[in-house]
């Protein structure tokens, strides 16, 4: 069972909306560093990469995490902030991707300069706060966070990148997802160490049928739809609290874990229940459904969704992200964060008062009527994991976001899925610049096979470990401990 290291610090919408306009700047110009860096072996050497990167993670901090709780610099650094800003930026923005050597190495000597004198009055102004190990610490280590996106069958891709990460070494600190994504960041969460066979195991062992039925039964969170998953069913074995005799709650993961569902709001749905559970019906209930029907039902939920989206009819909640849902259920989180609008309901049907008063009191606080796929409104939600970074949840504020795509649109795949995929995107856009980095992958199962063949499981984990080690230098490198900045 993981716990923030110190005492998170709220943030009021404005406080957040101003830090990330402050940090932005300072991010772009150290993911631009290092990508040169990993691309062109050489370019700098080893204490001059360091050096520079010192610089850009001491402006970064506001509030430095101590053992005893957030430390407010109250601006103490603003100085140092603007000058290394103003330094740095021209040379990384003036040819999006391109940092010449020559005109970063020219300032480096002035910048070491300027980061000793900042660091040393920083370290006289709070003598009694904190000291130098605390504050290095901070600086010198970067913690990453990964946010899997959504995607149906396209999602498998995600634990391909997850064992690659694995080899790499680099465990993450908070994993954020949605839709598929979260149930393969619940995979990964679950224990420190990935364990891609027990996954390949299990989905060994899944049949459609084993998770989908059609819809024939009452609801009471969720939306109904055409098929109901039944993923207590197919997973909740493997997520058990033996002693308690219960699935294990969001708060007793390895890893920290968040999952993104849409709440609709209240009053907000336009048609009875009864239109969204037969919406897809003459396609769930036909053996081989043809192409032309598959398109227009497809199309046909799109615009559902869309009704649902317009107007602020529907509400990103994350799940774990706050006392009420820290005891979630983690099949039943990313079950509801799965619920496609249309084809997929996902419910608590069952006897358990826990989630069901937890269930009532989360629609009442939050002003929904009925829960459904995270990736409505937050396909890949990297907007919510730099905020909990920034609000103190995993102990430091100097992480790396590495947000995963698997819906991206593509001209010659998945064709059907372009309603759906453009739909998304406008939301993808509005979290984009929260990552570091986002990762598209392109080789990607359908979105439609959401129960594949162990076979097609393997291909999807074999296309993402692949992707994803493209950017194995880059990664090892921005996740890489600094050294300590030496006094002169």
């Amino acid at each position: 069972m993981t716990a923030a290291l110190v005492a998170p610090s709220p943030i009021v919408p404005n406080k957040f909306r101003n830090r990330f306009a402050r940090l932005r700047p300072l991010e772009q110009i150290e993911v631009a560093v290092v990508r040169t860096a990993a691309e062109r072996p050489g370019w700098l050497d080893a204490v001059e990469l360091a050096s520079l990167r010192y610089a850009l993670n001491l402006a970064r901090i506001e509030d430095l995490p101590t053992p005893h709780g957030d430390v407010p610099l109250e601006g103490a650094l603003d100085a140092f902030h603007a000058r290394v800003v103003e330094a740095l930026a021209p040379l990384t923005t003036e040819t999006p991707g391109v940092v010449e050597r020559h005109e970063v190495r020219s300032v480096l000597p002035w910048l070491r300069d300027l980061t000793r004198r900042a660091r040393a009055a920083l370290l006289e102004q709070f003598r009694d706060r904190f000291d130098l190990a605390t504050l290095e610490r901070e600086v010198c280590h970067k913690a990453l966070v990964v946010v899997a996106g959504g995607g149906g069958g396209s999602g498998y891709v995600h634990a391909g990148a997850f064992k690659l990460l694995d080899d790499l070494r680099l465990e993450p600190r908070l994993i954020v997802g949605a839709s598929m994504g979260s149930i393969m960041g619940l995979f990964r969460a679950h224990k420190r160490h990935f364990d891609l066979d027990r996954l390949l195991a299990i989905g060994q062992d899944l049949r459609w049928r084993d998770v989908f039925e059609p819809l024939q039964v009452r609801s009471n969170y969720g939306l109904p739809a055409s098929l109901r998953l039944y993923l207590r069913r197919g997973i909740a074995r493997h997520f058990w609290h033996e002693k308690e005799e219960r699935v294990l709650r969001m708060s007793e993961l390895e890893i920290p874990l968040r999952v993104v569902v849409a709440g609709i709001r209240t009053g907000r749905l336009r048609h009875d229940l009864g239109y969204y559970e037969h919406l897809m019906d003459d396609v769930v209930q036909s053996q081989r459904p043809s192409l032309g029907a598959l398109r227009r039902r497809l199309t046909g939920m799109s615009e559902t969704i869309t009704e649902l989206v317009r107007g602020g009819g529907m509400k990103a909640i994350v799940i774990g992200d706050d006392p009420l849902t820290a005891d979630f259920d983690v099949v039943d989180a990313v079950g509801f964060s799965s619920a496609v609008p249309g084809l997929i309901h996902y419910d608590v049907l069952r006897e358990d008062a826990h989630m069901h008063q937890l269930l009532r009191a989360l629609l009442h606080a939050r002003g929904v009527a009925r829960l459904v796929d995270g990736g409505v409104v937050a396909n890949v939600p990297s907007r919510y994991a730099w905020r909990c970074v920034q609000r103190g949840d995993i102990g430091t504020r100097n992480a790396f976001v590495l947000a995963m795509d698997c819906f991206a649109p593509q001209l010659v795949r998945n064709l059907m899925m372009h309603p759906l995929q453009r739909l998304v995107r406008p939301q993808v856009n509005t979290h984009t610049p929260y990552a570091g980095f986002t990762k598209t992958f392109l080789q990607v199962l359908s979105p439609l096979e959401l129960v594949p063949t162990p076979e097609k499981i393997a291909v999807a984990v074999r296309n993402g470990y692949q992707e994803m080690a493209h950017e194995r230098r880059f990664l090892r490198e921005m996740l890489r401990p600094l050294p300590g900045l030496d006094p002169a």
